[in-house]
């Protein structure tokens, strides 16, 4: 990883959203280049600069397990598009996807397509929204959708309410499946907790995975995969379930 041992700003701006920078160094043992956003400086988006075909960010991987185990799925929404790696990375395994992305930083395009490889070839849709605005407006019924959305290093507080469970209900198919990233602890005031609570009124199963450790930390903040559904599927990911519910 010879020339990487130090960190290398390629690019910053200050967008309508957010101060971004574009920068490459070591991450997670592996030479990457990654979009830094906000005050708290926080990884949004990122690649591997590596031969390693997987994923950077070990939440984005265990979506991508989620959509090889699921052969029929045609249409998904991601909701948090950043820099545009997750439906990049689909478009390269799976022609046949049509994705739609809702991603209100404009700015972020011209970043993603100089810096990230983004070129989906047609197959992604980018809608310059907030993530309830494009639900309002939102006629489509999906197989799946994928949530990454955050400001600075927290979901917000709108994407974790009953309200906005049902109106991710809404644009479901009834066998469709939702896949949220949390950053979280397991106490019972952490946002994981709050989700799993507003989620499981609108989703008959709700299953709890960790990102990226084989026995998830109960104090300290980690991505965590929420998945609900209608269905009585549990994937099989890299992680076992920490957890699961229904009504």
């Amino acid at each position: 990883m010879l020339g990487f041992n130090k960190e290398r700003i390629l690019f910053e701006k200050q967008t309508t959203h957010s101060f971004c920078q574009v920068v490459e160094k070591v991450y997670s043992k592996r030479p990457a280049r990654l979009l830094y956003s906000g005050k708290v400086r926080a990884a949004q988006s990122g690649i591997g600069l590596d031969s390693s075909n997987l994923m950077l960010f070990g939440y984005n991987q265990r979506f991508m397990e989620i959509i090889e185990q699921l052969p029929g799925v045609k249409n998904i929404l991601l909701i948090g598009g950043g820099v545009y790696t997750l439906p990049t990375a689909i478009s390269e395994i799976r022609a046949d996807i049509q994705i739609d992305v809702v991603e209100p930083n404009t700015d972020l395009d011209d970043i993603a397509t100089e810096f990230f490889n983004f070129n989906p070839k047609g197959r992604a849709t980018i809608h310059h929204l907030g993530g309830k605005e494009f639900l309002n407006r939102n006629k489509k019924l999906y197989d799946l959708i994928i949530i990454d959305a955050y400001h600075e290093d927290q979901i917000p507080d709108e994407i974790r309410s009953e309200s906005f469970a049902l109106s991710l209900r809404d644009a479901l198919k009834p066998e469709g499946f939702l896949a949220l990233n949390v950053i979280s602890n397991l106490k019972p005031s952490a946002p994981l907790s709050e989700c799993q609570t507003n989620y499981s009124k609108v989703f008959n199963n709700i299953v709890v995975y960790s990102a990226d450790y084989e026995r998830a930390d109960y104090y300290y903040d980690q991505n965590f995969i929420l998945v609900a559904t209608s269905n009585d599927i549990v994937f099989r990911l890299k992680y076992p379930p920490l957890a699961s519910s229904g009504n």
